[in-house]
């Protein structure tokens, strides 16, 4: 035997699964009217809040972006001086970054910059400051004068120039040869460049 629902119109089994069944369908019957108070007709979709996300999230990996590579060409232009800014230079850099991918792939770092400035430097296309290069010539000559001497006054000193035997031998002795050589051969050599004769006794 089956039992016929009131409202519904549907089957059921038992008394007690038709009072359940039709009070189901009624309070289904009610959500449906009843308007959906977050529903707003006039709100974006789901695809356009997603796609505003994504607006904003680039944007701020673009300003990450931007203050890192402002950085790091304050920082580059910190370490070249004789860098002359100038819309040519700073579009031969920019077009050097973008060939070698840079510009498209990642943040700009200080090697990136020096790779393609040096890169540029050398075929001489970038305009640069005479007066700072000759500024960064002089440090430079300076520095390499300065580790000379540093480098001579930290070996031993044989008491005997070994310019003057290699000149006057048209052989070339190092340090570690004169300071292993026999003190007579020493004597004979030294006593031949001073063309002296005789014994130094």
């Amino acid at each position: 035997m089956s039992f016929t629902g009131f409202i519904s119109g549907l089957q059921y089994e038992t008394i007690e699964a038709m009072k359940a069944g039709e009070k189901e369908y009624v309070q289904r019957q009610i959500a449906q009217q009843t308007p959906d108070p977050f529903y707003d007709p006039n709100a974006p979709s789901a695809e356009a809040i997603l796609e505003a996300a994504r607006f904003v999230e680039n944007a701020g990996q673009d300003r990450a972006r931007q203050v890192s590579d402002e950085r790091a060409a304050q920082v580059w232009l910190e370490l070249h001086p004789e860098y002359t800014p100038s819309p040519r230079n700073a579009a031969l850099l920019e077009y050097a970054l973008r060939s070698k991918g840079i510009l498209n792939d990642a943040y700009v770092t200080v090697e990136d910059l020096d790779s393609v400035y040096d890169d540029l430097r050398s075929r001489g296309l970038i305009e640069a400051n005479p007066s700072k290069l000759a500024e960064q010539h002089r440090a430079e000559v300076i520095s390499q004068a300065e580790e000379i001497r540093q480098a001579r006054r930290s070996r031993p000193s044989s008491g005997i120039s070994t310019r003057t035997i290699s000149r006057s031998t048209r052989k070339e002795y190092s340090e570690d040869d004169l300071a292993s050589m026999p003190l007579d051969q020493l004597r004979a050599l030294a006593m031949k460049e001073a063309g002296a004769d005789g014994d130094w006794n």
